[in-house]
């Protein structure tokens, strides 16, 4: 069994989702060898991420209640945001299941199937954060070329084999919150 971690996000957005989804089709070259999982994942996010991404940065951003201001997109497109916890359960769901797979190529898609825009996302975090002092500049950036309005995923197969994602987006962020605030 080899299981992939790929992304959601569309080969065209970036060359992290391109070498992804090229990754991917080589893995279709050996289905018949052996069994291949490749696990495409939402926006997953927890404490202690890479501070590059995007939920990591509006977390460091807005944590510190700073004055200031962060320029964003007008926000409209949606994600689908997903707790670290639920994607590892995810993970042993497909271990779990993995005997009952044939050799062969497999996709399967990890989210919460909870789409939500960019910008009451960053609202929340705000929110959650309790920051009245940084200004959020929604509008002032373009979007990214190629960017995707809506990003949902299908999570019928794991949720055919019991999994359900069980962390919302607000409980997961007061965690995470916690867990970063602790540790400054």
């Amino acid at each position: 069994l080899f299981i992939n971690t790929d992304t959601i996000l569309d080969k065209r957005v970036s060359h992290y989702s391109l070498s992804k989804k090229q990754f991917s089709e080589w893995l279709k070259a050996y289905s018949g060898s052996m069994t291949l999982v490749n696990l495409a994942l939402e926006h997953f996010y927890g404490p202690f991420d890479d501070q590059s991404k995007f939920v990591s940065l509006m977390l460091n951003n807005l944590i510190d209640n700073k004055e200031g201001s962060i320029d964003l997109t007008e926000g409209l497109q949606e994600r689908d945001f997903i707790h670290i916890n639920d994607v590892v359960n995810a993970f042993m769901t497909i271990i779990d299941y993995s005997p009952e797979l044939d050799k062969s190529y497999y996709h399967f898609e990890v989210g919460s199937n909870k789409p939500v825009a960019i910008r009451n996302f960053v609202e929340l975090v705000k929110e959650l954060c309790n920051n009245d002092r940084t200004k959020l500049n929604f509008g002032v950036l373009p979007y990214r070329e190629n960017e995707t309005m809506n990003s949902q995923a299908d999570t019928s197969f794991l949720k055919s084999k019991g999994w359900i994602p069980k962390i919302s987006l607000e409980e997961g962020l007061k965690m995470t919150i916690i867990e970063e605030k602790e540790s400054n």
